[in-house]
């Protein structure tokens, strides 16, 4: 069958148990493959002669590692295009629909739950998001520099595989000082990549509400522990999202919530919702009743926003830090 009608055929809450079985480490995860798995469900599937191949593989039995399930053609392919696929399981492959759903899910978010535009890397072309980022880039360039041979201003830091390798060997005869100057170095990346993140989070904020003022926001610089994370309705339906939300926190969220959630003593609650759309305090009030326990954690800052590309949908940002 195709994997549009797979999906169809097979409700996501018989598939969670199986991709928490077969991928432990996802199972924090899971409210974000609930909302894939709704955004697929709403999703015209492309015209394909293509397949998705699932089979064993076994070719690291050699350095001792275990034959597993291997899904093919499908990671990093549009997901328009992996729904008109016809699915096609190997003779000796025994899943049911559910157990088979779980792998193909987890393929095809392989390299995240959305199309994201991807995050800075140094790349040729790119311009930093902020001040953060350009220390980043700045280090990046000279940690490359310190051993590869190139003009002043020559800007690029790409390099062919000989030149690598070169690089490679340099770093292997460092001497001590050298070994102490790329320590200092790295520490200084993960420094500033943090405070980058921070600067990042505040502007996204910022950028949403109206209400929102930079230098409250302050405070995110001075924690210890910071966690971010997104949460969106996917219920096509403006009378539903906040059920969708409570949903969504309630059964794939809390139940598996991390021994660390308790180490946070302050929290920020940021609703995105079309201008056209705006939330109601009926639905506010609804979040509050289900989760009273955001305000027992600690000082927490509440804040709306709105992104006309959400149309009837609904987008919480919850930050806890510490």
């Amino acid at each position: 069958m195709k994997l549009h009608e797979l999906l169809e055929l097979t409700p996501f809450d018989t598939i969670a148990p199986h991709i928490m079985r077969f991928f432990p480490e996802q199972t924090s995860q899971l409210p974000h493959y609930k909302e894939v798995y709704d955004i697929l469900l709403h999703t015209s599937p492309a015209q394909t002669e293509e397949q998705i191949f699932v089979r064993w593989c076994r070719v690291d039995e050699e350095y001792g590692e275990e034959p597993y399930i291997s899904v093919g053609n499908c990671e990093g392919d549009f997901w328009e295009s992996n729904l008109g696929k016809e699915v096609v399981v190997a003779e000796d492959v025994k899943l049911s629909n559910e157990e088979l759903a779980a792998h193909i899910m987890w393929s095809i978010t392989f390299y995240g739950f959305a199309l994201n535009i991807c995050s800075y890397g140094g790349y040729e072309g790119y311009r930093p998001l902020n001040c953060y980022e350009e220390k980043v880039i700045d280090l990046q360039m000279r940690e490359f520099r310190n051993y590869a041979r190139r003009k002043p201003d020559d800007a690029s830091c790409t390099a062919p595989i000989e030149e690598w390798r070169e690089i490679e060997k340099r770093q292997a005869h460092r001497n001590r000082p050298k070994r102490m100057r790329d320590h200092r170095q790295q520490q200084l990346i993960k420094k500033y990549e943090s405070l980058s993140k921070v600067q990042r989070l505040i502007d996204t904020i910022c950028s949403a509400s109206g209400e929102a003022d930079k230098s409250k926001l302050q405070y995110l610089f001075d924690t210890n522990l910071i966690s971010e994370v997104w949460h969106h309705s996917r219920a096509y339906n403006v009378e539903r999202r906040m059920d969708y939300l409570v949903e969504l926190l309630t059964k794939y969220v809390e139940p598996y919530q991390d021994a660390d959630s308790e180490q946070y003593d302050r929290m920020l609650l940021l609703f995105i919702t079309s201008p056209d759309c705006p939330l109601l305090m009926a639905e506010y009030a609804q979040f509050a009743e289900n989760f009273a326990h955001f305000q027992a954690c600690g000082e927490a800052d509440l804040y709306f926003g709105t992104d006309s590309s959400l149309d009837q949908e609904v987008k919480l940002l919850i930050v806890k830090s510490r």
